[in-house]
């Protein structure tokens, strides 16, 4: 006796490809708090370490980093989470000392897989 193999229909082969393709490997998951967290105290530091780095025209700035803070925003998986980089800065030259308080504004975003700054203007 001989039998014969009959292909499936494509609609059908199409289907089952597809449901191995979706039970296949997602991707990267989604950072968590501490790995984003971690990545915004990076940026903080290079912050830190640009601003110092000024011109030398006599006067010497000491940036230091107050507070690192990020905020989880649910339900954007584009944008899923919010930071803020709090810096005090200290300016010293013979006959003047100033100190300015300046926050960074970030917005991880997910595609890039890194903080992006946000862009404010002054008012």
């Amino acid at each position: 006796m001989r039998t014969t193999m009959r292909l499936p229909p494509l609609p059908l082969a199409l289907f089952v490809v597809a449901s191995i393709a979706a039970c296949g490997p997602k991707g990267p998951a989604a950072p968590t708090r501490e790995q984003v967290k971690a990545k915004l105290d990076q940026e903080a530091q290079a912050l830190k370490r640009d601003g110092e780095k000024g011109p030398d025209l006599g006067a010497k700035s000491v940036w230091t980093v107050e507070a690192v803070e990020v905020k989880e925003q649910p339900g954007d998986k584009l944008r899923p989470w919010k930071g803020s980089v709090r810096m005090r800065i200290d300016t010293k030259s013979p006959g003047y000392n100033d100190r300015l308080m300046k926050t960074f504004e970030y917005t991880w975003d997910s595609a890039a897989n890194q903080w992006l700054m946000e862009y404010r203007p002054s008012k």
